[in-house]
């Protein structure tokens, strides 16, 4: 099977949201893990390599964004990461919901909300295209 980008530029915009999300919260995590902890009520280390992820994520959403052709398997491999980060987070949730802050709960339950809303709206985007049927 294989799909096309219903509208190849607000497909690229979306790119860029992923990447520029991506890119500030991830540096912003990476080197405040141990400012925000005790704020969020998380471990330091999960907020770091929860950041570490999402910065691996926005390199991924760069490549996509960047150049003027899209790489279709590589495109629905980020949006399948982007569906895995919604369960990845509500075991987070599971996991520090008794030790977590107002705002480390918030955190966590925006991550579900973002990254997966990105997934579906990127989702929607594409279209199956019917094998070709050789004679």
């Amino acid at each position: 099977m294989t799909y096309r980008i219903k509208d190849f530029p607000y497909m690229k915009k979306l790119l860029w949201v992923d990447f520029a999300a991506g890119a500030v919260t991830s540096l912003l995590g990476i080197f405040l893990a141990g400012f925000f902890a005790p704020i969020f009520g998380i471990p330091e280390a999960v907020l770091f390599w929860m950041h570490v992820v999402t910065l691996g994520y926005a390199l991924v959403s760069s490549t996509l964004a960047i150049p003027q052709k899209v790489n279709m398997p590589r495109l629905i491999g980020l949006i399948a990461g982007n569906w895995l980060w919604v369960p990845v987070n509500l075991v987070l949730i599971y996991f520090y919901f008794g030790e977590a802050t107002l705002l480390g709960k918030l955190f966590l339950i925006s991550q579900i909300v973002f990254v997966g809303g990105l997934a579906y709206i990127e989702g929607r985007q594409l279209e199956k295209q019917p094998a070709k049927v050789l004679p």
